[in-house]
């Protein structure tokens, strides 16, 4: 038995993981659980908890057990069984910020409609976003519904909820051609040049991009894999994830320009003048080929970061606006300049590896002002 780093005993199955928050396992016939707290207490009484229930294959607290308790066993027990391991960190994470700090401590059966119209009210009140209160709702509706699945409860107090209005999300514009060029140009001097430039000629999603090894590229027959992503969760930090769906993994003919900086930066990686193989790596990261200098995965935030400097540079020495932008701009702009040449939806749906034909099209529905008056200007009404 290990301490935390106030020198108290952990007790047996516990450690404290990196975010001084602590983590409770064990295992019940080939099967291992674990639960989360934010103190030794917490998570000592959830593994007691926890683990009774599942030896005697009913709840610890009584019928109705508490959302906490439900929680950690429903996840434990039943949704990781079919979702990924990124997944259930998200989950946790979620929960653990938005749902049990009001209603943790409740029973399953003493959280009404009214709760959680309220809890879905102040979230959207604190400026959280969609994606974070649709989760949230989506976490919610899933835990009660096994809940009366198996004659916890009789009814699904998430089904009688209404959320609130949905804030409107500005959309992320694509570079014209103009912006592109300027941008490459400004970004030159930048160690990270070479991934913004291959976000530019495959559309790549920067996770992508990150865990692509090159074992994945194969220049010869000019094209490339998609076969990961990179994730980042508190439990397990910084790891290689499979693809965002099945659609994701997709093949990627390499165009010339993108052979020949992909052929630049191996011969720079062997000849060590660029970051390679001469660190430790992670789990199936090696041979990565856009290593940090540590030889791990780039940051999503060290990508941020130097965009936003770039950008800054542009409109303070460039003497023009430059429009605000991310790593995922150059996935949009690429979709754009492939919409723009012509190509056919559904040859892009595969290049991007949109899982719906719709979202694809949603695409089609957004181009450029200046490729909307050109093809205005095609077309002819012999009437008039």
């Amino acid at each position: 038995m290990g301490k935390d780093q106030k020198g108290r005993e952990l007790g047996r199955g516990i450690i404290q993981l990196p975010n001084k928050s602590y983590q409770g396992r064990f295992t019940f016939q080939g099967k291992r659980y674990a639960v989360y707290h934010r103190t030794l207490t917490g998570v000592t009484e959830k593994l007691r908890n926890t683990r009774y229930e599942i030896e005697h294959g009913a709840p610890g607290m009584g019928s109705t057990p508490s959302l906490d308790f439900w929680f950690d066993l429903w996840l434990n027990k039943y949704k990781s069984l079919s979702v990924k391991q990124g997944t259930v960190d998200t989950y946790h994470n979620y929960y653990a910020n938005y749902l049990s700090p009001s209603l943790g401590q409740r029973k399953l059966a003493d959280i009404s409609p009214y709760n959680l119209q309220q809890l879905f009210y102040d979230l959207r009140q604190s400026g959280y976003s969609n994606n974070t209160v649709h989760l949230c709702y989506t976490l919610l509706n899933s835990l009660f519904k096994q809940a009366c699945r198996l004659n916890l409860l009789q009814n699904n107090p998430v089904q009688k909820l209404e959320l609130p209005r949905q804030r409107s999300a500005p959309r992320q514009q694509a570079l014209s051609r103009t912006e592109q060029e300027i941008f490459l140009d400004y970004a030159r001097k930048s160690p990270y040049f070479p991934i913004y430039s291959l976000a530019l000629f495959t559309g790549m999603r920067v996770g992508e991009l990150r865990a692509l090894r090159w074992c994945d590229v194969d220049l010869s027959n000019a094209c490339l894999m998609v076969t990961g992503t990179i994730k980042y969760t508190k439990q397990r930090g910084c790891f290689r994830d499979s693809p965002k769906t099945a659609s994701s993994y997709r093949k990627i003919p390499l165009l010339p320009k993108a052979i020949n900086l992909l052929e630049d930066l191996q011969n720079k990686q062997l000849h060590g003048e660029s970051p390679g193989n001469e660190h430790p790596q992670l789990e199936d990261m090696e041979s990565l080929v856009f290593p940090s200098r540590t030889g791990k995965p780039l940051c999503h935030g060290v990508l941020n970061a130097d965009i936003n400097k770039i950008v800054t540079r542009i409109n303070e020495k460039a003497g023009i606006p430059f429009p605000p932008m991310t790593p995922h701009t150059l996935r949009h702009t690429f979709s754009t300049r492939c919409m723009e040449s012509g190509m056919a939806p559904k040859v892009l749906q595969s290049i991007l590896g949109h899982q719906n034909f719709s979202t694809t099209m949603d695409l089609y529905s957004h181009v450029l002002p200046d490729q909307k008056k050109a093809e205005m200007k095609k077309l002819r009404f012999g009437y008039l």
